[in-house]
């Protein structure tokens, strides 16, 4: 359940616009409450627990519940996509990540939009950026092939008072068998 460290000024610019922020977990209540204490979370939090919300919205993954579906792919489509190890029973019940946006209007509740797996990297983290780069994620399996060992160098702005390598410039090192620049 990974929260953005950005997401507090985030909320103020939701809620302007009355718009809620909620997370949604399969752990218990109590359990996620402690969570977000320990971690000094403002956030919405639920608990699904004994539910059938994850299933309901594809993102817990048990074929003896639910036929499999992921990222509105049924069984026979994500193994033409060589995702078969998604319907491994063995493995199940298996996460998934997925986001679902919903209006509500006075007591009525409406599923607007859901998104899985990489639709939902946007919002936690570095995956959003990386993916507006020219050299975007560098994933060995990217096409073209072989863009991600290029050789090409990101120049990365350092402010002088952190004084030490980030972890994209060790990850371009490791790619590229150099430091990338700083200024």
């Amino acid at each position: 359940m990974p929260i953005p460290p950005r997401l507090g000024g985030l909320l103020r610019h939701l809620h302007a616009r009355d718009t809620e922020y909620a997370v949604i977990a399969r752990a218990p209540l109590a359990k996620l409450e402690k969570y977000r204490a320990k971690r000094g979370w403002r956030i919405q939090l639920y608990s699904s627990h004994g539910s059938d919300f994850n299933y309901d919205f594809h993102v817990t993954l048990d074929a003896s519940v639910t036929p499999i579906q992921f990222n509105y792919r049924d069984a026979d489509e994500l193994r033409a996509a060589g995702m078969d190890w998604m319907l491994d029973t063995a493995s199940q019940p298996m996460e998934q990540p997925g986001m679902s946006c919903f209006l509500r209007d006075d007591d009525q509740v409406f599923h607007a939009y859901s998104t899985f797996g990489r639709g939902t990297e946007q919002t936690g983290g570095a995956y959003g950026f990386l993916d507006m780069t020219a050299l975007g994620r560098q994933e060995d399996w990217e096409q073209p092939a072989g863009r991600a060992g290029t050789g090409l160098q990101m120049t990365t702005v350092v402010p002088a008072s952190t004084g030490g390598r980030r972890h994209h410039e060790r990850h371009i090192a490791s790619r590229t068998g150099s430091r990338a620049s700083s200024s």
